[in-house]
This record gives structure tokens, sequence and C-alpha cells, in this order.
């Protein structure tokens, strides 16, 4: 229910408000009116200005068809109905049509500069004013396109590829660059009519460089291309000078200069001062050969010549042959017949021919001959001694041998001679008799009888090889008083002779039987040995006696009691020495001859020792149980009094095996697998005593523990110990010790007796993984591989 007093109160509220809505309804509608009159003033002045632009505005356009932009400036564009597109400026046989922000139109045929004019009117039916834009139609691409590389050259050696260009092109704005037909990376760049450019150079030959051009309505022509060569290889050949000689007499020569490479264009030929380049191959009128002028200096020339291409490679090194210029003819060789001689021998003619020259003979030959005018003659390697040279033998007489040098270059020296005598007659040599052939002589002076016919010198001497005499005198059919001087017994007398051209006879010999004295002799006990080793004390006596001597005594005592006459004999076998202990001994001889003149006595010492090395031992690495030496190699060390030779070997048996020298130590390699080996050794003294065998044990051991297990806490994950205590367990063959640690290196821990657990090992650091090591030596010293395990220790939860 309403209050009375209230609703009173609203009816006078409700009829003011009535009243001023009706008010403003008025004024509203008042204010609208004047506003559309507004505002189709407003339209009308708005649409005269807009914007216009043909293709986004660039300035040409291969296609007819171009996009239209309208853009009014100061009225929406919805509100824009109706527009006129023409191509001239009245608007001929044109029709509103509706209007559009963007629009295609088709221009006309022809190229050339189009003008677009356009029209555009609103709903209210406002005409705006006309705009135009402007754009040329070019449907054509450049063309008379063309590009050339160098300027025409056909060949570049760049080696960087590096060419300049030359373009050419009616209507081009731009153009597009490649060495590859496809354009694959190339990019459009502004036209210009020069361009450096990098040919492709991955190696050399053809190259092609690719062009194409476009117009500022983007027309692209068709692809334009040039070639050139790219030869970045210098050329190679060789020369060869007058066919290989060696040498050459004359100056003019001719060279022979050849490459593989067709595109040789010049070769430069360099020799000393002269320096000329001249045309190659298809170039020259000549290819290959070439005429030449060495200058006139004698010697060593070297001839060089470098080649050049087509493309201007020059060769980096020059193709080189030396020729020797020698125009000058050795000097006249000194020869002489058996060093000078007068006379010549030899039966078949046969002489020794000495030639000299001041100069150096390199690569002489010597021309000899017996021939002044060299019809027969000998080419020999100069030396400055031909033996054997054979002379005209026909006849004895007068002969001469002829000479010249030619050297390496072929130029011949004047002739050398030398003469001798060809005289092989020899004397005839009869007889030589001492004292008229008597048998003895009890004097050394005697007479000497010679008969020999046409001796002109002669030789004599007491020996057959003429030592004791190398004068020769002149020749005497009696000697008196030639002293002979040789031992008592046969003494000879030797004579030969010979005329003034040296042919000599052979020798003449006579002997006779001399004894003015006793006999002599000697006695040597085993051939000079200094010691005696036989058990038994036994010996080989030589005996050494001059002819005289007839019988011998031999003893043990130098009164010779019991020793007897007996015939002289030049050795006595088994002779046994005096006394059972060792020491030095002396054996005596005397001798006596025909006559029953006696010797003075002989003797000779020696000293018997029959004790063979003593102390004798031997130790295999310092008497080392075992031998772990992957090599099997042991040190054997010696004892032995005297010893001066050994043998060491694996079996009992060591007469196989050849004697060393004694040595203080010696490496010695064990036979076989691993297991105990046993060593042998004997020794012997200076004179050949031998020791008994002796020997020493050793182990070779060269296999290591094999682990078999290692765990902590019987494999457990985790710990949560206190203490950080552990219980390891470890297992492995023929362990004698082990070492456990948390570093692999082990250098924390000591090696322990092995066993097969430890209880209460304490781990290190803080809580976390674990980490053990454990390794196992055995009683030779080798160790085994390592095993490891891990466990979490965490105290805190």
């Amino acid at each position: 229910m309403f209050n009375e007093n209230k609703t009173k109160n609203f009816k006078p509220i409700m009829n003011m408000v009535i009243n001023k809505i009706a008010v403003c309804i008025v004024c509203l509608f008042m204010v609208i009116s004047s506003g559309v009159n507004a505002q189709g003033e407003q339209d009308e002045q708005r649409i005269r200005d807009f914007k216009m632009r043909l293709n986004e505005g660039v300035r040409y356009t291969s296609d007819r068809e171009i996009k239209l932009e309208i853009r009014p400036t100061k009225l929406r564009m919805g509100l824009i109905s109706k527009m006129k597109i023409s191509f001239t400026s009245d608007f001929r046989s044109v029709s509103w049509t509706d209007a559009e922000r963007d629009a295609t139109i088709t221009l006309p045929a022809g190229d050339g500069e189009k003008t677009v004019y356009v029209q555009l009117r609103d709903e209210a039916g406002n005409d705006s004013n006309i705009e135009s834009s402007k754009i040329i139609l070019d449907t054509q691409p450049p063309t008379a396109g063309n590009i050339v590389i160098n300027e025409g050259e056909k060949v570049t050696n760049s080696k960087f590829g590096k060419v300049r260009l030359s373009i050419g092109a009616k209507g081009a704005y731009k153009m597009q660059l490649s060495n590859t037909s496809n354009f694959s990376e190339a990019r459009w760049e502004k036209f210009t009519d020069k361009r450096n450019w990098i040919l492709n150079t991955d190696g050399d030959g053809e190259k092609t460089v690719f062009i194409r051009f476009g117009d500022e309505a983007n027309n692209i022509s068709s692809i334009f291309q040039d070639d050139i060569i790219l030869d970045t290889t210098p050329p190679e050949g060789s020369i060869m000078v007058n066919e290989g000689e060696r040498f050459t007499t004359e100056r003019d020569i001719k060279i022979n200069i050849m490459s593989a490479d067709t595109d040789v264009a010049q070769v430069r030929i360099v020799d000393g001062t002269n320096d000329e380049i001249r045309p190659f191959g298809s170039n020259s009128r000549e290819p290959n050969l070439y005429d030449w002028t060495l200058d006139t200096l004698e010697g060593k020339k070297a001839i060089r010549v470098y080649f050049r291409d087509n493309a201007g490679n020059i060769s980096p090194k020059p193709a080189v042959d030396e020729i020797i210029l020698d125009t000058k003819p050795p000097e006249k060789p000194f020869i002489a017949i058996n060093r000078g001689a007068k006379y010549a021998t030899d039966p078949e003619g046969q002489v020794n021919i000495s030639i000299r020259t001041r100069e150096t003979p390199t690569g002489y030959t010597v021309r000899l001959s017996n021939d002044e005018s060299f019809k027969t003659f000998e080419d020999l390697k100069y030396k400055a001694e031909v033996p054997g040279w054979k002379l005209d033998a026909k006849s004895d007489g007068y002969k001469t041998v002829y000479a010249k040098f030619i050297d390496q270059a072929g130029n011949v020296s004047e002739v050398g001679k030398a003469s001798t005598s060809l005289d092989r007659k020899y004397p005839e040599a009869k007889s030589i008799k001492i004292n008229d052939d008597a048998e003895w002589s009890h004097k050394p002076v005697v007479d000497l009888k010679i008969d020999v016919l046409g001796a002109d010198m002669m030789q004599i001497s007491n020996d057959s090889s003429f030592k004791t005499s190398t004068r020769w005198i002149p020749f005497q059919s009696e000697i008196k008083g030639w002293i002979l001087t040789g031992e008592e017994g046969v003494n000879m007398v030797y004579a030969r002779f010979r005329d003034m051209a040296g042919n000599s006879t052979t020798v003449l010999t006579d002997g006779i039987k001399l004894d003015t004295k006793p006999p002599s002799g000697r006695i040597v006990i085993n051939k000079g040995e200094n010691v005696v080793t036989d058990k038994e004390g036994k010996v080989v006596l030589n005996i050494i006696y001059n002819s005289y001597a007839s019988e011998m005594q031999i003893s043990n005592d130098s009164l010779f009691k019991t020793a007897k006459w007996q015939p002289a004999t030049k050795e006595v076998l088994g002779w046994k020495l005096a006394g059972e202990e060792d020491g030095p001994r002396i054996v005596y001889a005397k001798f006596r001859d025909e006559a029953g003149q006696i010797s003075a006595i002989a003797r000779d010492r020696v000293l018997l020792d029959r004790t063979p090395p003593k102390d004798v031992q031997i130790a295999l690495n310092k008497n080392a149980k075992y031998c772990t030496d992957d090599n099997k190699k042991v040190m054997v060390f010696f004892k032995a009094l005297g010893a001066k030779e050994m043998k060491v070997g694996s079996s009992e048996d060591l007469s196989a095996l050849e004697w060393i020298p004694v040595q203080a130590t010696y490496e010695y390699t064990l036979e076989g697998e691993d297991g105990m080996k046993t060593v042998y050794a004997q020794f012997r003294d200076a004179f050949g005593n031998e020791s008994g065998v002796v020997k020493d044990d050793i182990i070779l051991d060269r296999t290591p523990p094999e682990p078999r297990l290692f765990v902590i806490d019987e494999g457990a994950e985790w710990t949560n110990n206190q203490d950080k205590k552990v219980a390891l367990k470890m297992r492995a063959d023929d362990a004698y010790q082990m070492r456990v640690d948390f570093n692999p290196d082990f250098k924390n821990s000591e090696w322990q007796k092995y066993s097969t657990s430890l209880s209460d090992y304490v781990l290190n650091g803080e809580d976390g993984t674990k980490k053990l090591y454990i390794i196992f030596r055995d009683d030779a010293g080798n160790i085994s591989r390592a095993l490891d395990a891990s466990i979490k220790l965490k105290r805190e939860f």
C-alpha cells in the first residue's frame, strides 16, 4: 500500500519532468533539421578532394592490366557511390560505374605513356574534381644485348679468375650476371657498360659468363654469353742440345726444344749473357729446332729455356741442357817405352808405354800406333801406363811408337813418339863349378869357374833370390876367394848372366858341403806352449838341428845320466816330464855329427799345470727364489778362481756349447714355460783345465694371481654403520699378499697378508657412494689386475 501523503507529493514532480522532456524534444528536432542542411553543404565540398595511384605508384608497367587505387581525403569511401574512369580528359563515351576502392583497369594497347582520368560521385549526387595519373606501358624487353670478356681475348691466366666485362644493351635498366646459365644465386644490379668479374676457378678450361637485362618495366631479355679460356698452368718442356752430345768443337749448335703443351707460343733461350725470345710451335718457322751461337768462352755451357703459352703463363723453372765448348786440341803427349830403356827384350815384343801430359786428361782417348801414318792404331781410355803394348816384332831392331790425344770433344793433339831397340837374343849359360867340383870344403872361402857365351854382365849369390848380391858386375870366367855364407852342410852358389839389352839367362847353380864346426840344434816343447795341462805330464818334443847332426840325446836332467844316443829325429811323441807335482820343467837335448863332434846343450822350459779353476759357484738373480721377468731373463752371478772361460746352459751336458770369456754377471734366458728351472755352468782356465759342472735353481713364475671375488657387506647396496665399518670378502688364485685402497693407485695402503675376508674396514670420507679397489700379489711378486666394489654410506635419515 502506498502512503497517501507520499502520493500527493509525487504527482507535481512527475508533471514538471514531463514538461521538461517535451521542451528538449522540440529543441532536438530543431537542431537536427539545421544539421541536415549543413551536412549536405559539407559533403558537396568533401567529395571534390581525393587521391589516386596506379600500380602502387611505379613509373613503368609491362602489363596492360594495372591496379587503380582511390583514396578520398575528406569523405569516407562508403559515401562514394559512382565513379568514371577514362583515358581522355573529356570522358567521351564513359559511363558511371559502381565505385571501387581498388579496381583493375586495362590500359589502351600500344607502348608509351598512358594517362588515366577519374571522377567520383557520392550518394547525394555531388561530383568530385577530375584527377589523373600517368604510367608508361612498356611490353618489350631490352634488345641488342652483348657481353665481351677482356675485350675479346681468347684466354686469360688470372690465377683468381679476374676479368673485365664490356656490356651493351638497348633499353636496359638493370642486369644479372652469372657463371651458370640458370643464374642460381645471381642478383640484379644496375646496368653498367663496364664491370669487373670473377670467373669460376674450379680448374682450367673454357669459362662462360652469362648475362640478361631488365628494363624499368621488369621486362627480361634473352640470355647473352661470352667464353674465355682460363689457363693458369704454366707450360713445361725439355731441350736437347746437339742431339744430346756432351761436347762441341763448334760455337754454332742446334737446340731441339720440345713441349707436350700444345699452346706454347714463345720460348725464351738464355745462355750466359745471351737472352732471346723466339716463336714456338705453329708460331715458328721451324717448330722445334733452333740455331744458336755460343759465346767464345771455353767450358761448360748451360742452355736454359723458359716456355710461355698463349695465356701468358711462363714456366717457373727453365728446361736446362748442358754442352761443353772445347775448341782447343790437347797438348802433344809425352811418351816413353819401358820408362826410357834403350832396349826391349820381351820375346813377343811387348813393352810398357808411359804417357804423360801437363793437362788434366779427363776423358782423353790415347791413340797408339807403330806406324807414323796411323794406318793401324788402337784407341785406349787414357791412363798413365799402358802395359803389354806389342811392338812390330817381325825382327829385332830399332822400333818407334807414336801417340796422340783425342779429347772428349774430338780435338786431336800433335803426335808424340818414343823409340827403343828390340833385342831378344839371350846369352848361352853352360856351367859354374865350386873348387873344381869338390864334395867338401873345410873353409868358407872357395874358387869359382864359369862357362857362359855372349854375356856382358853377371850376378853371383849364395841364395837363390839374389838378395845378398843385387849388383851386376862385368862378366868374368873365374872368381877367386868367393865366401860361402851358409850353415854347415851343403852350400849353394847361384849365378845369372845378361847382355847389354838385358836378356838374362836361366840361373846356374853348384853346391859343396861345408863342415867347419860341430852340429847345432834346438828343442821345443809342445810347439812352444808355455803351459802343459796333460794329466800324465806327457808332451811332444819338436827337434830342430842342422844337416850335420846324425844323432841326439834327450833328457829331463842336464847331466843326461840315463840318456842314450839315438838317431836324430824331428819329433818325439809322448815324452813324460819328470816329477809328480805341478811346476816348472826343463827338457835337454844335444846332437852329434858323423865326425863325432857334439853340439852345445839345447833346452826348453815349460810350466806343468793340471789344476782346474777352484771354488766354482753360480747364483741366479743373487739366489732369488723366483724369476718374474716376462722375457724369462735372469742374471747369473759367477765365482771361479783362475777361470778364463765358461759355458752356461740348461743341460748338465754342456759339451755342445762354445766357450765364452768369463764374466762377473751374465744375462741368461730361461727355457720353457713357468716352473722350476736349473742353470748349469762349467769353467776352464787359460791352459784348458776344466772345472766340474755346477748349477743353481730358480722358479720361473710370470703369472699374476687371478682375482675371483671382491664384495662389500655381502654385496649390500647401503650401510648405515655409524663408525663407517664394513666387512670385505675377497678371493684370488695363488695370492700371497693383497692391498685394499679407496684410490685406484693404491698410494694410501700397504701390502698385507692375503686372507679371504676383512672385518671392520673403515670407509673414508663423508656419506655417499664409496668405491674400494683391491689387488693381489703372489710369492714371486707378480701383481694381479685390480677389482673394485662399491657401497653407499648413509648414517643419517
